[in-house]
C-alpha cells in the first residue's frame, strides 16, 4: 500500500533550483555533522523549511505527515542543533 501511495503522490516539479557551482553557500563547518545527529524526519524537516524555504504544509505533503508534526520536528531539530553547536538563545 505504501509503495503504491508513494508512487501516485504528486511530486513538486521545479521546487528546488538546479545546482550550480556559483550557488555554493557559506555554511558553518560544524553544521553538517550536527545535522547528521538529528533523526531523519527532523533533518529533512529542518532542511526543507530553513534551507529550501518550503512551508510546513509543503513539507507535510512531501513527507506524508501533518503540518503540526512537521512543526514539532522542526522545533525539536532546531533545539538539538542549538545544543550540539552550543548556540545560546535569548529566550
Amino acid at each position: 500500500f505504501r509503495v503504491g501511495q508513494s508512487r501516485t503522490r504528486r511530486r513538486k516539479e521545479g521546487a528546488l533550483p538546479a545546482p550550480s557551482p556559483t550557488m555554493a553557500p557559506t555554511v558553518e563547518p560544524a553544521l553538517i555533522p550536527a545535522l547528521l545527529e538529528l533523526t531523519a524526519h527532523q533533518r529533512t524537516a529542518v532542511w526543507l523549511v530553513h534551507a529550501c524555504d518550503w512551508s510546513y504544509a509543503e513539507v507535510a505533503e512531501a513527507m506524508g505527515l501533518g503540518p503540526s508534526t512537521i512543526g514539532t520536528h522542526v522545533t525539536r531539530g532546531l533545539e538539538q542543533l542549538r545544543r550540539i553547536l552550543e548556540v545560546e538563545t535569548n529566550a
